[in-house]
């Protein structure tokens, strides 16, 4: 709205029974401050984040036109080759903008709705009772390494756990997913994944890089939950969230948890504790019931457990198209394994999409035997001794691959490889 307020005083200030009030200008002259003060305006408001308050947003619109009203006589000489704008008309003619600015800002602030009136916290109690029953993992064998679970990453995959969530959700609230996302990292389009009038709690996960938490909004309640089990200060992707739920609906404030005494295992925990929160926060239970009831060690060591089993049972996926070849090495020795591998990685460049599924099944068969007979990969690295370097070459260019998806498969015999000969299997470390 401005530029063409601008416009039209240029038009009424520029005519002849006005422009004597602004000696030292022409017509041209007044244009060129209109263009150079509406740059400054678009530019105030473009350089303006929501978050910030709207003082911040005025002070850089009034300093662009104060740097406007300086520069404009050098740039009017410039560009037409003659002074048709002195220091003494463009600082008037500022005036004149300056006030149609803030006729313009009084207007739109008084048509802005007011914020909404502050609410009392929303009257949630439900008090938590965790079962402690264990499943196939102990709490001694979680808490033996700070990273591993039999040879599995503790830090929870985010497909996953949203999967989890969602299934968590059903029927009671709306997980539309999470800021960023596991494979490419990119920043997903959040009005879009929140917008929608919705009865039910909106939940988003977020992805902080080292740790997972989520933020709900509460249409009945008109409050936004955001539960950090790291800390309690609001990180940026949070804050991002927070932002756009704002934006997109009313919201009468932001409650968030106050414990996070059990920090010490966010490099892994953090998922179960996010869908810990979820579950009890969607029965009813307020955030104040979450921070009194911390996670027991034994609900956490189950729900381990369940990721362990899925991580387990995807490590002896094989494509369908070759099921018949991994049948067939039922029975196989771990010499009998190692030519066909070696074979495999000989021929591999003459087609790679073949040789590399064969060898995905052989690790597979050699992960199956570990499990009934331990030293199954530190025998198989020892009858590789006669692998020569390009052979080496093909197969870490395949195990980098399959690593993705079958990663302690890949992890156990790099250990063992690297434990018998002191190097790795590429050739060029």
């Amino acid at each position: 709205m401005p530029p063409a307020l601008f416009a039209a005083a240029v038009y009424f200030a520029g005519s002849n029974r006005l422009i004597q009030y602004l000696p030292g200008a022409t017509r041209k002259g007044l244009g060129c401050s209109a263009a150079m003060s509406s740059l400054a305006v678009i530019g105030g408001n473009l350089a303006h984040k929501k978050s910030d308050p709207e003082w911040k947003r005025a002070g850089m619109i009034i300093g662009g036109l104060a740097l406007s009203t300086i520069l404009t006589p050098y740039v009017a000489k410039g560009l037409l080759r003659r002074v048709d704008l002195d220091f003494k008309a463009s600082f008037r003619f500022a005036l004149v903008e300056g006030l149609v600015v803030g006729g313009v800002e009084i207007y739109v602030i008084g048509r802005r709705p007011l914020p909404p009136p502050p609410r009392e916290r929303p009257p949630r109690n439900r008090k938590i009772n965790e079962s402690l029953e264990l499943g196939g993992i102990s709490v001694i064998e979680m808490l033996r390494d700070p990273h591993k679970i039999h040879g599995f990453d503790k830090k929870v995959q985010g497909p996953w756990l949203l999967d989890q969530l969602r299934e968590t959700c059903r029927g009671k609230a709306f997980c539309v997913g999470t800021i960023i996302t596991d494979l490419n990292r990119e920043r997903l389009n959040l009005g879009a994944l929140l917008a929608g009038d919705r009865p039910t709690p909106t939940a988003m996960l977020v992805d902080n890089g080292d740790y997972y938490s989520v933020v709900v909004y509460e249409p009945n309640e008109k409050w936004v939950y955001c539960y950090n089990p790291v800390s309690t200060d609001q990180s940026p992707n949070e804050q991002k969230v927070i932002v756009k739920m704002q934006e997109l609906f009313t919201v009468y404030g932001i409650i968030r948890n106050k414990n996070t005494s059990q920090k010490v295992l966010e490099d892994w925990s953090s998922a179960f504790r996010v869908a810990y929160f979820l579950e009890h926060f969607l029965e009813g239970s307020s955030m104040d019931n979450v921070d009194a009831a911390r996670l027991p060690l034994q609900s956490l060591a189950r729900r381990l457990d369940v990721y362990y089993r899925f991580l387990y049972d995807s490590q002896c996926s094989v494509p369908e198209e070759y099921q018949p070849f991994y049948e067939g090495l039922e029975g196989s020795s771990v010499g009998q394994l190692k030519d066909l591998m070696q074979n495999a990685c000989t021929n591999g460049f003459g087609d790679v999409e073949k040789f590399s599924n064969q060898i995905q099944c052989i690790l597979v068969k050699l992960w199956e035997t570990e499990q009934n007979s331990r030293g199954t990969f530190t025998n198989f690295a020892r009858e590789m001794r006669a692998f020569t370097e390009g052979e080496r070459g093909f197969l870490n260019m395949i195990l980098q691959d399959v690593g993705r998806t079958k990663g302690a498969i890949v992890n156990r015999l790099n250990e063992a490889y690297f434990s018998e000969y002191g190097r790795t299997i590429d050739p060029e470390v």
